[in-house]
């Protein structure tokens, strides 16, 4: 029986994936039961509807990861995993800019008095974020939010991405993905990003270079992302008050 897969997006083929990542995808919302997949051995492709189910399939020993235990990343996965990132590195650099710059800066409490004060100031801090993220993916090779969502990025033939090139990647986040920070404009250029990926497009700062793969998630592991959430927003609004 066949266990290695390839499904198309718009007219793109994707894969290869096992067959439970078939299922997975189709619980998720990536495929659909008219969405089409071909495996070696097959004259055509055929509808997700068509194979049948996965208790049919001889149960193999579990092995270890290999490129067809990985899918492309849905988009809901990748915007939870960003915002988690950003939570979480937003916090250190909150504490570390109270700590600091009213050493530095004898009126810096006044200014933030003022009510376009900590939106600026969130714009100047925002791309020193994402250079933290892309120390942290050097340092340890993922980063947190991706790390707890079971995603990671790779390159095109599925090799992890370099320091380097992960750095250019976050330029690219940060100039397509959230253009640079500006008001409303940020919201546009991640919905457009976010219905691209929806429609089976890559983000632009992906397009030609970069995928992001997903590994199928137990229960366990989304409560984990779920407790993690509350917590970092838990933090923020803590840190928020003592500001006040």
């Amino acid at each position: 029986m066949h266990n290695v897969w390839w499904y198309l997006v718009g007219d793109s083929p994707q894969g290869p994936v096992s067959r439970e990542w078939v299922d997975a995808m189709l619980i998720e919302g990536i495929l659909t039961p008219e969405s089409l997949v071909w495996a070696e051995g097959l004259s055509h492709w055929i509808c997700v509807a068509e194979l049948p189910p996965l208790s049919q399939h001889s149960e193999a020993p579990q092995a270890p990861c290999t490129p067809a235990d990985r899918a492309t990343a849905g988009t809901w996965r990748r915007f939870i995993a960003r915002m988690l990132d950003l939570c979480w590195l937003s916090l250190p650099g909150m504490v570390l800019a109270w700590a600091v710059l009213p050493r530095l800066w004898p009126g810096f409490h006044g200014w933030m008095s003022q009510p376009f004060a900590p939106n600026l100031l969130g714009w100047l801090l925002f791309p020193w974020l994402l250079l933290l993220e892309a120390g942290i993916f050097a340092r340890f090779g993922n980063t947190p939010g991706k790390a707890l969502l079971a995603l990671e990025v790779a390159t095109l033939d599925g090799q992890r991405l370099t320091a380097s090139q992960y750095l250019r990647r976050q330029w690219g986040v940060f100039f397509y993905g959230f253009a640079m920070g500006l008001p409303v404009i940020f919201l546009l250029a991640m919905a457009s990003q976010g219905l691209g990926l929806r429609n089976g497009d890559p983000a632009a700062y992906d397009a030609g270079k970069y995928q992001v793969l997903a590994r199928r998630m137990e229960r366990k592991r989304w409560l984990w992302c779920i407790a993690a959430a509350c917590a970092a927003i838990a933090a923020s609004l803590v840190l928020t008050g003592l500001r006040r």
